[in-house]
């Protein structure tokens, strides 16, 4: 049996920019030298990810809440490709937009589902995902809306092939308060018994042919 070895490479421009400066970076350091990952993080626009990575890898992976910060999803999707090698995978789970129109209640719409050009201005009381407590300086930002037909359109033109989409019916964070935790291995939370579901994540796989 060979060796595995993980190479990883981690792009969190908004933590660093709300904290003013890399200190989860150092505490996400620390913790990959503790489990003996080799992993190297960054700061930077995600647009400029081929030039400072210098690399291409046999699997990218990009996690919830993080496509609401890319103005131009094509540009996006070109981006991956070229840092996925011919063989390799794009793995995405993300919050469902169709989440993400409600209110801070989940109870109304408040937001548009269709792409907006400039962004919306978003407010919040602060605090990161890492930690809601936290205090932080930058708390007005501008985020973007997109559909899942862009998403799934803007890699199939980059030439990527899907291979896997799915729609899941809970979240791992309380994002509405009529929500209910269900414990396990990872904490999910669910809409209550007797109401209409909703989604709340998609994922994606897609390949970049050989």
């Amino acid at each position: 049996m060979r060796n595995l070895v993980v190479e990883a490479r981690v792009f969190d421009l908004l933590a660093a920019q709300k904290l003013g400066g890399g200190a989860e970076l150092g505490h996400a350091a620390g913790l990959a030298e503790r489990i003996g990952v080799d992993a190297r993080f960054e700061v930077a626009d995600v647009y400029d990810a081929v030039e400072v990575l210098g690399a291409t890898y046999d699997i990218t992976y990009q996690s919830l809440g993080s496509l609401n910060w890319h103005p131009d999803i094509d540009r996006w999707a070109g981006i991956l490709h070229t840092l996925t090698r011919p063989g390799g995978r794009y793995c995405l789970l993300e919050g469902h937009p169709m989440g993400w129109v409600l209110d801070d209640a989940g109870e109304k719409v408040e937001y548009p589902y269709f792409f907006v050009p400039g962004g919306q201005r978003i407010s919040d009381e602060g605090g990161t995902y890492a930690d809601m407590s936290a205090e932080t300086v930058n708390n007005d930002t501008i985020e973007f809306s997109h559909t899942l037909s862009d998403v799934i359109q803007a890699l199939i033109d980059a030439g990527f092939v899907l291979e896997r989409f799915a729609e899941h019916p809970f979240t791992v964070f309380e994002m509405w308060p009529w929500l209910e935790e269900r414990p396990g291995q990872t904490t999910t939370w669910w809409g209550p018994e007797g109401r209409p579901t909703l989604p709340m994540m998609y994922s994606v796989v897609a390949r970049r042919p050989a």
